[in-house]
């Protein structure tokens, strides 16, 4: 027969296991997102199957000035990602990130990685994040038909006329194309190539 002494042991690990196997995982996933792109969404659709709960931070930065407002990609982000409605929740990210995963009970964070370039730059950030808070950060590869997509590169693309398929999820793609062009016609920056309206990029 057991002593008591065990059997309390076993108690509070059985306890223990039946917390953990019961405790919500929530991920982290914060970018720019200035503005929402395919790739974006390709990290987001694999990063829910990682938890419970992913937050997906729309991150502000000091040292950035997007042409979207804070506003608009949240929008855009509600917009590309109806069928996941229950296992999201889109933010606005202020300060540090390991500041925001304390304050809101963050399990883990979830970087995408198109490059060793990136990789580079991603892991450095996750050590430093790892020292401050000792949270750890999962690194999803970009697929590869997204690995060529950057918001860098659909700027660029809607600057000179360029159509957006295939860059950004159609359901904000005709809005994303409009405002940019926009943008950069008002600060004298647009141009039309003499190839605008030929066939866009497929997927690689």
């Amino acid at each position: 027969m057991l002593s008591k002494s065990v059997l309390t042991l076993r108690q509070q690990h059985q306890h223990s296991v039946r917390y953990l196997s019961q405790k919500l995982r929530k991920g982290l996933y914060a970018g720019s997102f200035d503005p929402p792109s395919n790739g974006h969404l390709d990290i987001i659709t694999r990063g829910v199957t990682l938890c419970d709960k992913l937050v997906v931070g729309v991150a502000t930065n000091a040292m950035k000035k997007p042409i979207f407002t804070c506003e608009e990609r949240i929008r855009f982000l509600r917009e590309i990602t109806k069928q996941f409605e229950e296992k999201i929740e889109i933010v606005q990210v202020e300060g540090l990130l390991v500041d925001f995963c304390e304050e809101n009970n963050v399990d883990f964070m979830i970087r995408g990685i198109r490059s060793y370039a990136d990789f580079d730059s991603e892991f450095s950030m996750g050590i430093i994040n790892r020292k401050l808070s000792g949270l750890e950060t999962v690194f999803l590869q970009a697929s590869s038909s997204r690995v060529h997509i950057s918001s860098t590169r659909i700027r660029e693309l809607a600057m000179f006329g360029r159509k957006l398929e295939n860059f950004v999820p159609p359901e904000i793609e005709g809005e994303v194309y409009e405002r940019l062009f926009e943008f950069y016609q008002k600060n004298g920056m647009a141009r039309k190539s003499t190839h605008a309206d030929k066939k866009q990029i497929n997927d690689v």
